[in-house]
């Protein structure tokens, strides 16, 4: 194949039909795995503009996953098991597993970008309200998070405490909660 991991996706992406192509971008949009990809940002697409979308969500690792497996779903498992092998020998990981954390040895999208999180959001209040109605956090755990001095007390409270201990779900939940409340910093965070 070719030099990086974005050439070995874009070798596969071009050895689709348009309507394997097609195919591809309505399966990358339906899948429930977060950071989730819409159907406008796609549409238009060609190959390499979907390699960018695909990196720029799933950071360059995980894209092989992420492709690897849409491929799988639909039966191009020659091309699947050639990009899975030209990403492994790149580090670009093995077969995908469920969940934000796209592979069972990568970590959680909150947990890699745990310090960042600490450090930068503000509207805690706001995140756990919602956490709150999604039943994360209790009552007694809100209010104990809340007790913090600081946002950054609060945030390290919250990530030590309830998400930590709801493990996958709790985490997925904070994902689209910080989407919403923090957009700017999660699209940031997500280039990353």
């Amino acid at each position: 194949m070719s030099n990086t991991i974005k050439d070995d996706i874009f070798d596969v992406l071009r050895d689709l039909n348009d309507d394997q192509f097609k195919l591809f971008k309505s399966k990358l949009c339906d899948r429930s795995v977060e950071p989730r990809i819409r159907k406008s940002e796609v549409e238009k697409a060609d190959r390499l503009d979907l390699v960018e979308i695909i990196i720029s969500r799933h950071t360059t690792n995980r894209a092989v996953s992420v492709t690897v497996t849409i491929l799988k779903s639909m039966h191009c498992n020659e091309l699947a098991t050639e990009l899975e092998e030209e990403g492994a020998s790149r580090g670009g990981g093995p077969t995908p597993a469920a969940g934000a954390c796209g592979t069972t040895a990568e970590k959680h999208f909150i947990d890699r970008h745990r310090t960042a999180l600490i450090e930068r959001v503000c509207n805690v209040t706001a995140i756990l309200d919602r956490l709150l109605e999604h039943g994360v956090v209790t009552q007694s755990g809100y209010d104990e998070i809340q007790a913090g001095n600081t946002t950054q007390d609060k945030m390290r409270k919250l990530l030590s405490g309830p998400i930590h201990s709801g493990g996958g779900k709790a985490k997925d939940v904070l994902f689209k909660i910080l989407e919403t409340q923090e957009p700017f910093l999660m699209e940031e965070l997500k280039g990353h």
